[in-house]
């Protein structure tokens, strides 16, 4: 009985968004305090989200003896994977309606491109893993500061039970908005981005599904069961951060794998991976411009746009405007962004499931062989 209450109350999570669509349509006035709540929620966990990354990072770091190891392994495994979806997306986009870059004067500011990656790196949540990192090989290792960090996250984890508890609402006021953002895109281009991003996010999950399941032989249906929920839920709260706490809890559901590995690359993963949220700029500008753009380029600077609410496509915006040399910069950048901000609810869920197949594969390289997940 206690399973299935937690299956059904998790599940509740994208009828509820569904129902904040629905609010929104047929209610003849607009529903600003939904609205609000969105932002404010947004707005609130991206404050705190260096805060908790912070917490959570220091002490899962600093249990383990092989810190650099992690760390190392983690970050590139990161980088990697956004490179992949990058360059898998461009792939598949070529075969689907091919434009030869030579239509297009590639003309790459080397300053402004670096500029545009070290601002990107230079907000809270980068710094908050920075600091983290330093604080690992340091403070940590004073006995009393240890212990406070170790108090700290565990109070952490036991907040984020009662946060589950409120997501339903949370997920109704992000439907509601996500109705209101669609109104200043034409419909037509939303369903393009929305069913291009499907294929292309769903594509590199199969691949990476596959990949995960014969290499790290992982019990298919548990990991099939791991994958689906995790779609479904981050289709109803579209950020990774937001997605964090419901995550550890459905990680910990699934694989039994050690807690400090679990918590440092699932919360580092919250911060760094833009596999889906690459693909969806790629997409969203694609669909707005019909220009197939740099892949490389766009999953290097997308690297650097963690702690921003719908970073990914306002930091490489700039370059993409100057790759493509496009004349009516306004009209392009808010279509842009706003295709990019209604399929977030696939590219969050996207970026937290590669997250979890790359914590499964921290695990097995970090570990023995023969442990059993």
């Amino acid at each position: 009985m206690k399973t299935t209450f937690k299956l059904t109350y998790e599940l509740t999570l994208p009828f509820a968004f569904l129902l904040g669509m629905v609010l929104a349509y047929i209610v003849p006035y607009k529903l600003n305090f939904l609205t609000t709540l969105a932002w404010l929620f947004t707005n609130f966990f991206f404050i705190i989200a260096p805060i908790i990354i912070f917490i959570i990072l220091t002490p899962s770091l600093s249990t383990r003896k092989e810190q650099s190891k992690l760390t190392n392994y983690t970050i590139i495994s990161f980088f990697i994977s956004g490179l992949a979806s990058s360059i898998l997306a461009t792939f598949i986009i070529s075969l689907m309606n091919y434009k030869s870059y030579s239509e297009i004067t590639l003309n790459i500011n080397t300053v402004a491109l670096l500029e545009t990656i070290i601002n990107g790196l230079l907000k809270p949540i980068p710094l908050s893993i920075i600091a983290s990192i330093i604080a690992t090989y340091t403070i940590m290792k004073i006995k009393t500061v240890n212990k406070i960090m170790t108090t700290l996250n565990n109070a952490l984890l036991q907040i984020f039970k009662i946060f589950v508890k409120i997501l339903p609402i949370i997920a109704i006021a992000f439907g509601t908005s996500l109705y209101y953002t669609l109104k200043n895109a034409s419909i037509t281009a939303y369903i393009e981005t929305l069913t291009l991003s499907l294929t292309l996010m769903l594509s590199y999950i199969l691949i990476l599904f596959t990949i995960i399941h014969k290499n790290l032989n992982i019990n298919l249906k548990k990991l099939a069961s791991y994958t689906l929920k995790i779609f479904t839920i981050g289709a109803s709260l579209p950020s990774s951060y937001i997605l964090l706490p419901i995550h550890l809890k459905i990680f910990t559901q699934h694989f039994q794998i050690n807690k400090e590995i679990r918590d440092f690359v699932i919360t580092l993963g919250a911060a760094l991976n833009r596999s889906g949220s690459i693909i969806g700029v790629i997409a969203s500008v694609y669909i707005t411009s019909q220009y197939i753009i740099l892949a490389i380029l766009t999953a290097i600077i997308g690297f650097a746009s963690p702690g921003i609410p719908g970073g990914t496509i306002l930091i490489t915006m700039p370059i993409i405007i100057d790759i493509l040399k496009i004349s009516n910069i306004e009209s392009f950048s808010l279509t842009s962004i706003a295709l990019f901000n209604g399929i977030t609810i696939i590219t969050a869920a996207t970026n937290t499931i590669t997250t979890g197949y790359i914590t499964l594969l921290i695990h097995k390289i970090t570990n023995k062989p023969n442990k059993s997940l």
